[in-house]
């Protein structure tokens, strides 16, 4: 709502002007486009292993090959570089929060 009644203040009072270089900018979307192909491979990757909780029913392998050979979640590991490059490439005290709630709250719920 600040920005609707207050743009020029309040836009720059979010920024973090530091990191506002072509060369940052730049290498906050080139990892972003690295992350959604990482992402998407990742989920090829898994085939019939995608699942969303537990099912006792329905037994499928481990997925070892691939890119899970680096990563145990390499989705979340692409999502992660994601919101890294989005802050790269928007830097503002907003985009950080986003990345610094991301890590606490939904890196731990994953790992439950």
């Amino acid at each position: 709502m600040l920005l609707v009644w207050f743009p020029a203040p309040t836009e720059k009072a979010f920024k973090i002007t530091v990191l506002e270089t072509e060369f940052i900018q730049y290498a906050g979307v080139i990892l972003m486009i690295f992350a959604l192909i990482w992402v998407v491979i990742a989920q090829f990757q898994m085939k019939d292993s995608w699942r969303i909780g537990i099912d006792d029913q329905i037994n499928t392998r481990l997925i070892t090959t691939g890119l899970f050979r680096f990563s145990r979640n390499p989705v979340f590991l692409g999502m992660t570089v994601s919101l890294v490059g989005f802050f790269l490439a928007f830097p503002t005290v907003i985009a950080f929060f986003f990345f610094c709630h991301w890590m606490y709250f939904d890196a731990d719920s994953d790992t439950a």
